[in-house]
C-alpha cells in the first residue's frame, strides 16, 4: 500500500481523464480503505454475535439433549414397573368387585331388617291396639 501510494505521489494520475494531485488520489484511496475498514468490523461484529448465538444454541441443545437421555431414563423405568402396575391394578379391581359385590350384600341384609322392623313395628301396633280395645269395652261394661 505504502508503495502505490508513493508512486501515486510522485507521478500524479488521471481520473475519468481529468488530471487528479496524487493528495486527491491518496485521500480518495484512504477513503475506500476507511469504507472496507468500516465494512470488515461490521462484518466481524455479525460474526461475533454469529458465534455467540451458535454458542447458545449448542448450549440449549445440549440441555435438550441430556433431557432427552433423561427422559428414555424415565420411560425405561416405567415399563419396568408397568408390568407389576397392571398386576396390582388387576388385584385391586378383583378387591373392588369383592367390595361391591359385600356391599350388595349388606344393602340386602338392610332391606330385609328394615323390612322385619316394619313387621315388627306393625305387629306391636296391633297389638297395642289390642290392649286399647279390651280397656274400652271394660269401661264401656261398668
Amino acid at each position: 500500500m505504502k508503495k502505490i501510494l508513493a508512486v501515486i505521489v510522485t507521478s500524479g494520475f488521471l481520473v475519468a481523464g481529468l488530471p487528479v494531485t496524487p493528495y486527491v488520489f491518496a485521500q480518495a484511496l484512504q477513503n475506500e480503505v476507511t469504507k472496507l475498514n468500516q465494512k470488515i468490523l461490521e462484518k466481524d461484529t455479525q460474526i461475533q454475535t454469529l458465534t455467540y448465538q451458535a454458542l447458545q444454541k449448542q448450549e440449549e441443545l445440549e440441555r435438550l439433549k441430556r433431557e432427552l437421555v433423561d427422559s428414555r431414563y424415565e420411560l425405561e423405568s416405567v415399563k419396568k414397573e408397568l408390568p407389576g402396575s397392571r398386576y396390582e391394578l388387576g388385584s385391586v379391581k378383583k378387591e373392588l368387585a369383592g367390595s361391591q359385590y359385600e356391599l350388595e350384600s349388606v344393602k340386602k341384609e338392610l332391606a330385609d331388617s328394615q323390612y322385619e322392623l316394619e313387621s315388627v313395628k306393625k305387629e306391636l301396633a296391633d297389638l297395642k291396639n289390642e290392649k286399647v280395645e279390651p280397656k274400652s269395652e271394660q269401661n264401656e261394661s261398668k
